[in-house]
Order: structure tokens, then C-alpha cells, then sequence
């Protein structure tokens, strides 16, 4: 009976090599290597690059404010220089418009209230509305890994018209939510004597009158919150300033709740910074802020479908994770754009969003 010959021996163990001759892999050890605890990241990558790589997780309080979390920490450099110069610009803008009425007012004090209003709308469409829309632009610019440029930092006047256009519009629409709630009280006060109600009373219902109307222009300003960067996104791409209403609308679409007390916990926070040395609200406030409004406009215009899944290409799902290009190495099609959904492609959208991790 033949017997089989023995085996080759193993070869010596190598140290650096845990599955040779009596390493923890060999025969004799287990038969599985562990398990990774999940994707490595080069500890060299930089904190664009970190950021640029997180997946748009389906829009929620927890997921957006941990998002917002991580765009802070990786991108907090972008942030505070857009965080900067808004505040720069603002005290600029306050200056022109105090000089402005002041010089109006040393005419006659009727025309000094007529300059301070006009002034007031006027610098609000033409300077602060862009100017918060470049803002608001630059963390969204910050979450999708872009380098700091004046571009991004002023994107807003790169695309002058839409944003003039789209911020006239928000205005008209915040004065219009306004106006019942001021005319109630202008005529509460003055009938207050005919009525025989006394002061205290009147007070406290103009205070309550007013915080509704407070209420109705913060959710309503909720809803369309996103017009001003969808506007001038060349991501979405909308054609108009009205569709960008639209599109705002249409993302904010059940989330109303969870948004207003979003926004009402992120800008309380931005107010209590101004107490961290009269500058907390340059170096926390605004940052945070950009960060918040950066992770929800991602998180509801991906779940949309009006941007794509971040790491792959809508069209051919090629791997666009570490790309900077606007368009796709391999089949040409924007990154990001608001074309159709394609039934046959499971890139296009509108597409499932990752779930949150447990």
C-alpha cells in the first residue's frame, strides 16, 4: 500500500507576514482574519478631502446636525472665512445706510425715516440678501470638499442677477407675511382708547400678535430657506429664480417641524455666542450656521433626487468620490445636475439614500 508523501514543510516564519509558519492565520491558528471596523482613511487625507467622502445620509435633526459636526471640524478654516467676511461686509453696509439717513435726516426728520426705510430695503436687496447667499453658498461649497477661492467666498455676485432676482422676491414675500400682523397692531393701538382697553392690555396683545406673526414668517421662511443657494447652485441648476422657490418647496416638503426647530436651536446658539467675548458669534455662531444649512441642503436635495449620490456618477456610477471636475471622467455627464430620472438606471435620480447607521 503506497503511502502519500508527508508534506513540504512550511517555511520559516516570517514576522511581517501574519499568515506564514506559526503566525496567528497559519494552519493552526483562526480561520478568519477580524473583521475591519470600516473604511480606512489615509492618515494624511486632508479635512476637504475627509468631508468631500460622507455620504448624504437621509435628511433628519440627529443626521443633519451630525453632519454639520463634521463639515465644522474638517472645514472650519472655510467657515470662519466666510463667517468673516459677512461680518465685515455688514458692518460696512450698516455704516452706508447710518451715514445715509443721518445725511437725510439734517434736511428734515420726516425725509431721515423715508432714507432709513428705503435705504434699509434698498442695501437689503442689492448687498445683504447676496451677501447671505454667498455665505450660505461657501458651506455648501466647504461640504462638497472645494478649496477656498473669492468665488466660493462671494458666489453669489458671480451670479448677480439670479441672486438680485431671487432676493427681491424673498423679501416681497416676508413683508407681504408681515403687513397683516403689523396692521393689526397699528389698528389694536389706536382704537385702544375707543374700546376702553387699557395699556397693559394692548401691550400684551400686540406682544402676542406679533410673536404669531414671528411664528408664521420663521416656518414659512423655513419652506423657501434654500431658494437663495438653489438659485445660484450650478449643481441644480434652476432655471429661474421662481423654480428655485419651487424647488425649495419641494425639498422642505414634510420637514417643516423638524427645520423650524432646527433653525430655532442653530440660531439661538449663534446668539448666545455673541456672550463668548463679543466674537463667539465670528468664530462658533456663524460657522455652525453655515455648517447646519450646508449638511440639511445637502441631505434634502440629495434625498430630492435633485443631486446626485455623493462617490458615484448619476449616469455610469463611476467613482467620483476624490474628483474636483464638474463633469464625469467617464461618460461626460455633470456630477451633480437636475436631469430626469431614468428608470433603467439606478444612478439617476430620484435614488434611496443610505440608511443611517444603528
Amino acid at each position: 500500500m503506497n503511502t502519500p508523501p508527508p508534506p513540504p514543510p512550511y517555511p520559516p516564519h516570517d514576522p511581517n507576514n501574519p499568515y506564514s509558519a506559526s503566525g496567528p492565520y497559519s494552519a493552526g491558528g483562526p480561520t478568519t482574519p477580524p473583521v475591519s471596523p470600516g473604511p480606512l482613511r489615509s492618515p494624511t487625507s486632508t479635512g476637504a478631502e475627509r468631508i468631500a467622502a460622507e455620504p448624504d445620509l437621509p435628511y433628519s435633526f440627529s443626521n443633519t446636525f451630525s453632519l454639520a459636526g463634521k463639515i465644522f471640524t474638517n472645514q472650519y478654516v472655510f467657515l470662519l472665512a466666510a463667517s468673516g467676511l459677512m461680518f465685515g461686509i455688514s458692518i460696512v453696509s450698516s455704516l452706508l445706510s447710518s451715514a445715509f439717513t443721518g445725511a437725510a435726516s439734517a434736511i428734515s426728520p420726516q425725509l431721515g425715516i423715508v432714507a432709513n426705510i428705503g435705504s434699509s430695503l434698498v442695501l437689503t436687496i442689492v448687498l445683504s440678501y447676496p451677501l447671505y447667499a454667498s455665505m450660505l453658498y461657501s458651506g455648501v461649497a466647504a461640504r462638497r470638499g472645494e478649496p477656498i477661492t473669492i468665488k466660493s467666498l462671494l458666489f453669489a455676485f458671480y451670479r448677480y442677477p439670479r441672486a438680485l432676482a431671487i432676493s427681491a422676491i424673498t423679501l416681497a414675500i416676508i413683508i407681504l407675511l408681515a403687513a397683516p400682523f403689523a396692521a393689526i397692531i397699528t389698528a389694536l393701538v389706536a382704537a385702544r382708547r375707543s374700546l376702553g382697553i387699557s395699556e397693559d392690555v394692548v401691550a400684551f396683545l400686540g406682544l402676542a400678535i406679533g410673536l404669531l406673526g414671528a411664528l408664521v414668517i420663521l416656518v414659512f421662511t423655513v419652506r423657501i430657506f434654500a431658494a437663495l443657494v438653489f438659485a445660484i447652485d450650478p449643481a441644480i441648476n434652476a432655471p429661474s429664480a421662481l423654480a428655485s422657490l419651487r424647488i425649495s418647496w419641494e425639498c422642505t416638503k414634510g420637514h417643516t417641524l423638524s427645520l423650524t426647530a432646527l433653525w430655532i436651536v442653530v440660531l439661538l446658539a449663534a446668539t448666545l455666542s455673541v456672550f463668548a467675548l463679543c466674537v463667539g458669534i465670528i468664530f462658533l455662531g456663524y460657522p455652525f450656521l453655515i455648517a447646519a444649512f450646508a449638511a440639511a441642503y445637502h441631505q434634502l436635495a440629495t434625498q430630492r433626487g435633485y443631486l446626485g449620490p455623493r462617490g458615484r456618477c448619476r449616469n455610469c456610477g463611476y467613482d467620483i468620490a476624490t474628483i474636483r471636475a464638474t463633469t464625469c471622467p467617464e461618460c461626460g455627464t455633470r456630477i451633480t445636475s437636475d436631469s430626469p430620472h431614468d428608470p433603467a438606471n439606478p444612478f439617476s435620480p430620484p435614488y434611496t439614500p443610505p440608511t443611517s447607521p444603528t
